[in-house]
């Protein structure tokens, strides 16, 4: 933790002193909770970043990466967009995208977890590069069909609550 004199790793251990180790069932409830929690990881990156550093492409790796496992704990089948794919869009203005990516393996080579970053990428391009050029259309289509099927009165009514002016018949 930092450490940098004898007396700062007295002060460390001094916290061991009265170490109780877990019970079985404490170690169980860790473990379930483990499992739990990495069962919604998609990609098990820790953003350390060793696979950006000599990418030709520029990929933002780990940052799609977290954005892409946060989509994956969603439920986007209900809500259809999330700010994820606003988020990809911005990052993706100062890197490459996912799609962008030419399988050279430079980042596999580095990585410390030996993810198959390559095959990752796809995925995170067929939800981001494809899905939101995808998903964003039909949700102002979506929206713009609800308005088409409201009678006038309705849409007329809805207009003034929105201009704080409420119904003028």
């Amino acid at each position: 933790s930092g450490m940098s004199s004898l007396a700062q790793m007295e002060d460390n251990l001094s916290f061991m002193e009265n170490f109780k180790p877990l019970t079985e069932e404490e170690k169980a409830l860790v473990m379930k909770a483990g499992e739990i929690i990495n069962g919604q990881i998609a990609v098990p990156c820790t953003g350390c970043s060793y696979c950006t550093e000599g990418c030709p492409q520029k990929i933002a790796i780990p940052q799609y990466f977290s954005l892409y496992n946060e989509d994956m704990r969603e439920h986007l089948e209900e809500k259809g967009w999330t700010v994820n794919f606003t988020n990809y869009a911005n990052l993706a203005k100062d890197f490459g995208k996912a799609k962008d990516c030419i399988a050279c393996g430079q980042c596999e080579e580095m990585c410390p977890q030996h993810l198959p970053i390559i095959e990752e990428l796809k995925k995170v391009s067929a939800h981001f590069d494809h899905g939101a050029s995808e998903k964003e259309p039909a949700m102002i289509a979506g929206s713009f069909l609800t308005l088409q099927l409201m009678p006038v009165e309705q849409l007329e009514a809805a207009g003034q609550e929105q201009l704080g002016q409420g119904s003028r018949r």
